[in-house]
């Protein structure tokens, strides 16, 4: 077997490589489960769309991470979907949808434009919750 050596040291100390063993963690999900999940991925994705259609604000906006943060949330136990009704939900996907959109625009200022924006917003309330 032919090593590679270098300044009479072989480049590899077989003797610091230690053999650690994989470690898999096995878990078993229905596939009740699975179209569950796949059923809140599409109601998401078909309301993100909806949005999409009336904002021209929201173009920029990566639909994909924001199905994923959504996803995310709901595989968690956060939200459940069927507890809110549609009109509700896309208020709140609009919320995230602004956000994201907000952050993409902050993204090319210097940091001056971005002190100045910071210092703007302070006195205003972007958004205002309704109880």
């Amino acid at each position: 077997m032919d090593k590679k050596i270098l300044n009479n040291k072989p480049l590899v100390d077989n003797k610091s490589i230690s053999y650690q063993p994989s470690q898999f963690k096995t878990e078993t999900v229905s596939p009740e489960y699975h179209d569950k999940r796949l059923k809140y991925r599409i109601k998401i994705s078909e309301i993100i769309d909806k949005a999409l259609n009336e904002e021209d604000l929201f173009k920029e906006v990566d639909k994909h991470k924001v199905i994923k943060f959504i996803s995310n949330m709901t595989d968690k136990g956060l939200i459940n979907l069927n507890e809110i009704p549609d009109e509700e939900l896309l208020k709140r996907i609009k919320r995230i949808l602004a956000l994201e959109a907000m952050s993409h625009l902050l993204e090319g200022l210097s940091p001056e434009q971005i002190n100045q924006f910071d210092e703007a917003s302070k006195r205003r309330p972007f958004f205002k919750w309704h109880l």
